[in-house]
């Protein structure tokens, strides 16, 4: 039995607004999260691994706009609103859902300390950067006629896995000389593919209480992942070998987006996975520095061979960076595309909000364009945000929210439908003491 819950980040999960340590007493636990990582030993001692993760993150990587710890606590209040869809489900006894609900917390725990983990060596390879000269060298982490361990071996022996598996590592290789660049922080794909299979094999052993020979060793999808995955290594080759050194990672400045702002965007490296920036936010006039942040994952959007920026189609491409007064204060803020996490596939953005010293990320505001379709509209005249939504064909709602000490309100929405008998049914909803209530409702005949 788990007492304490010693991690920064549970003070997310009990939802208190500090950065401070938190802890609880499991013999006081009340949420279905809280009582459930108490009770499993394999969720209490990842909810460990997180802690150290989370700490060794925050230790390594500088955070003066919160915004990985605002991710961290939306990553929180998303497993607890999760939780839901297995406390009230009826199609399954209770000891079932509990066992679901732990499988699917495992998976969410064990990819978030991933995410930290990767986030911590990042930073920290970055504060170094000036210290690496000299290009790394890889030796192939399998070696089939010394294989480590029981997944090792099995790799080996399964043909159809070994041969694409050695086939990406040499492209990695070669691409790692071709660009002969110390400055990029090299990940070898094949130790990558090795831990995902090894923990797979480990954690499957555990759960169906088995020991896996090299015949019968699980490493699950691995030959999936593996189609055709030295040909991204084979393009960034030739890339290297037809782009000079100094031209692979230009700067692209955006001066037009705002009369406030500048922005600077600097890509962090040019492999397949590279998708980390640095963004540098300047006052136009002044050139005074008001952001320098960097962005683990960022979408470049581009139109005509231009960077897109403040743009909000719907169903479109959207900007890499959009520029507004979010909160009606008379500064520009602005918002990075940092996925495709919206509604239907749609982008995501993160959102900063102008202040006396400088730019605050804002998750609520951020976690607007995951629920609608992309980034959201904003009326300085009215001073409200708007949201666009749908399910399926034929369910669409538009939500108005003011905003009310930087954070977004919900104050009305309009949801345009079909009914089963085929009948258009519009509804004007007020949301009022913390629920939507229907005010009035228009049928029609779709055309």
């Amino acid at each position: 039995m788990k007492y304490m819950f010693p991690s920064t980040v549970a003070a997310s999960l009990l939802l208190a607004a500090t950065v401070h340590a938190a802890s609880f007493d499991c013999q006081q636990a009340r949420h279905p999260v809280e009582k459930i990582v108490c009770a499993n030993s394999d969720l209490s001692k990842l909810d460990d691994e997180l802690a150290a993760a989370w700490r060794a993150s925050q230790a390594a990587c500088a955070d003066p706009a919160l915004m990985r710890l605002h991710m961290q606590q939306a990553w929180m209040a998303d497993i607890r609103n999760y939780a839901r869809y297995y406390v009230g489900d009826k199609t399954k006894s209770p000891a079932d859902s509990e066992k679901a609900h732990a499988k699917s917390l495992r998976e969410s725990y064990r990819g978030q300390i991933d995410l930290l983990n990767a986030d911590a060596e990042e930073c920290q390879w970055l504060a170094t950067l000036k210290s690496h000269t000299v290009l790394p060298k890889f030796t192939s982490p399998l070696d089939c006629s010394h294989p480590a361990d029981v997944v090792e071996k099995g790799i080996c022996l399964r043909e159809y896995v070994r041969k694409p598996a050695l086939k990406m590592h040499a492209a990695f290789v070669s691409a790692v000389s071709a660009c002969a660049d110390p400055q990029v922080h090299w990940r070898d794909p094949l130790v990558a593919l090795l831990e995902e299979a090894k923990r797979t094999a480990h954690e499957n052993e555990e759960q169906e209480g088995v020991r896996y020979t090299p015949e019968n060793v699980e490493i699950g999808n691995i030959h999936v992942q593996l189609e055709n995955a030295d040909v991204p290594w084979n393009e960034l080759k030739n890339f290297c070998l037809s782009v000079p050194l100094a031209e692979r990672r230009a700067e692209i400045h955006i001066t037009k987006a705002s009369k406030q702002l500048a922005f600077t965007i600097a890509k962090l490296g040019y492999t397949p996975d590279d998708t980390a920036a640095r963004l540098l936010v300047q006052d136009a006039k002044s050139r005074r520095t008001l952001l320098d942040v960097n962005i683990p994952n960022i979408v470049l959007s581009t139109e005509g061979g231009e960077l897109l920026v403040n743009s909000a189609r719907l169903y479109d491409d959207q900007g890499t960076i959009n520029v507004g007064d979010f909160n009606f204060d008379g500064l520009d803020d602005f918002a990075v595309q940092i996925g495709n996490e919206g509604s239907y596939g749609g982008p995501n953005y993160a959102v900063f909000l102008r202040t006396p010293n400088g730019f605050v990320h804002n998750q609520r505001m951020s976690d607007l364009t995951i629920e609608g379709l992309g980034f959201f509209g904003f009326d300085a005249k009215t001073k409200t945000l708007s949201t666009f939504s749908k399910s399926g064909c034929c369910d669409h709602w538009e939500t108005i929210y003011k905003v009310v000490s930087n954070q977004p309100v919900p104050v009305r929405m309009t949801r345009d439908l079909i009914t089963p008998d085929d009948t258009g049914r519009i509804e004007e909803s007020v949301y009022t003491d913390g629920r939507w209530k229907i005010v009035k409702v228009r049928k029609y005949r779709p055309k």
